[in-house]
């Protein structure tokens, strides 16, 4: 698309990266509820593609951090939270192949996550411990 093409662009400058965070931001906050929720796990997956795409590029990590935290997560019901933790624990799980950046995105995440989660989050941490996240449950 648009936004990640421009965001992927080895000259993009810190400027250039924080504006289309801001960009991608605006678009998730203005979709509705059910439509943001419905595309949660895609719309995480396509910005950790982003921060491996990036892996090293001036402010990318921020901004890929400020796409996530702030256009999807905030913006979620406790139950989609919660599912976008369980995700997030299992791609933590597979990342041994991934950069250093979508390993400290992931985690990054899943701790703002489990902040906001509190007590909710019991069987996500769970599964954090147990076995990094391979058995980590999906229904909600």
């Amino acid at each position: 698309n648009i936004l990640s093409s421009h965001f992927c662009n080895k000259s993009a400058s810190p400027e250039t990266r924080a504006g289309l965070a801001s960009a991608y931001v605006g678009l998730l906050s203005g979709l509705p509820r059910g439509l943001r929720e419905q595309h949660a796990l895609w719309v995480m997956g396509h910005t950790l593609d982003l921060a491996e795409a990036t892996a090293g590029a001036p402010a990318a990590l921020p901004a890929a951090a400020t796409v996530l935290r702030r256009g999807l997560s905030a913006n979620l019901s406790e139950r989609a939270q919660l599912s976008l933790a369980r995700a997030l624990t299992a791609a933590i799980a597979r990342q041994a192949d991934a950069s250093a950046a979508v390993l400290l995105l992931a985690l990054r995440e899943m701790a703002w996550l489990l902040l906001a989660l509190g007590d909710s989050a019991g069987e996500v941490v769970g599964a954090l411990l147990a076995d990094g996240g391979a058995a980590a449950p999906t229904s909600p």
